[in-house]
C-alpha cells in the first residue's frame, strides 16, 4: 500500500513565505534589529553580492524576453525585456559608483551610487506601470523590434541611398 504525499499548492507556499517575511520585517521595525548578529564590516560584501545577483536576474529577464521563440511577441514582453536591460545596466553603474570603486563618471561616491540606484528604480517602476496598462491581446512583430533597435544608417539620416 503506497501513501501519496500531499502537495501544497504553489499559491499557498508563496502566501506562507510572504507572511513569514512580513512578520520578520515587522519584528525588525519594532526595534529588534539590534538583536541580530550583524557586523557592519559585512555590509559591503552583502551589498555587492545582492547587487550582482540583481544584475544577473535583470540580464536573464532581458535575454529570455529578447530571444523568445515565435514570430510575434506580446507587447508586455516587448516593453519589459528592454527595460530589464536598462535596469541591469543602471545597476552596474550603481555597483561601479559606490565608494571604493573606480566609478563611471569620475571617482566613485555615495551620491553617484544613489543616483544610479534611484534611476534604475524609476525605470523599472515606469516599465511595470506601462506594461500593466498595455493591452493583453496586442503583439509586436519581431522584425519591427529588430528594425527599431538598430542604429540608423547614413542613408536613413539624409534621405538618400548613397551608401547602399
Amino acid at each position: 500500500m503506497r501513501r501519496h504525499a500531499r502537495k501544497i499548492p504553489s499559491t499557498v507556499r508563496l502566501s506562507i513565505l510572504t507572511t513569514l517575511l512580513a512578520l520578520f520585517m515587522a519584528w525588525l521595525a519594532l526595534g529588534n534589529a539590534a538583536r541580530l548578529p550583524w557586523d557592519p564590516r559585512w555590509y559591503l560584501t552583502a551589498h555587492t553580492a545582492m547587487e550582482v545577483f540583481s544584475v544577473v536576474v535583470a540580464m536573464l529577464v532581458f535575454a529570455t524576453g529578447w530571444h523568445g521563440i515565435g514570430r510575434d511577441m506580446p507587447i508586455r514582453v516587448a516593453l519589459l525585456s528592454p527595460s530589464a536591460l536598462a535596469v541591469g545596466l543602471l545597476d552596474i553603474g550603481h555597483l561601479m559608483s559606490v565608494h571604493g570603486m573606480p566609478g563611471v563618471a569620475g571617482s566613485g561616491s555615495v551620491g553617484h551610487g544613489i543616483e544610479f540606484s534611484l534611476l534604475a528604480r524609476v525605470v523599472s517602476a515606469a516599465a511595470l506601470l506601462v506594461a500593466a496598462f498595455a493591452p493583453r491581446e496586442r503583439t509586436v512583430s519581431r522584425l519591427w523590434r529588430i528594425h527599431n533597435t538598430q542604429p540608423p544608417r547614413p542613408r536613413d539620416q539624409w534621405g538618400f541611398g548613397v551608401w547602399g
